[in-house]
């Protein structure tokens, strides 16, 4: 797991990775609550980028694929992932207000994506849906809102 890398917003040409301004989390009021976690739904679509087209791939999720998320109910942000010894392997992680918006909303299903990506990958490998809390540090307070991400 310590491979993959996360990108955040740089200047210049490269693609940024895209969280939503302010994450709109919930504290969980389950077991997690004890350790001041804080609760979104993720869905993870993984995508096999055709050869020499991860970076086409990227810019593409970057552009037509975070508009379309966008316009969705219940979208708060995402991101993408690519491990280092896998670089073919774009995974898309979006976050969600619930599990009903993250659980129905097949957007890697939806005409305009297919459109998008089909010229660009050879398949799209898996598709799940999570639970992701996040750790609110006594030391650092530290937030998903709090991260600096466009």
């Amino acid at each position: 797991m310590g491979q993959e890398r996360i990108e955040s917003k740089k200047l210049g040409s490269e693609v940024p990775v895209f969280l939503a301004a302010s994450w709109e989390t919930k504290a969980d009021a389950g077991s997690h609550n004890h350790f001041n976690m804080q609760t979104l739904n993720a869905r993870a679509v993984e995508f096999i980028a055709k050869p020499g087209r991860t970076s086409d791939l990227r810019n593409c999720i970057a552009g037509s694929v975070l508009r379309f998320l966008e316009s969705q109910p219940g979208f708060l942000g995402a991101a993408v992932l690519t491990p280092h010894k896998e670089p073919r392997l774009v995974l898309v992680f979006s976050f969600w207000r619930t599990e009903m918006d993250c659980r129905e909303n097949q957007w890697e299903c939806a005409n305009e994506i297919q459109r998008a990506v089909l010229p660009l990958v050879d398949t799209f490998s898996r598709v799940r849906t999570y639970e992701a809390t996040f750790p609110e540090s006594l030391e650092t307070r530290t937030r998903p809102a709090d991260l600096q991400f466009c």
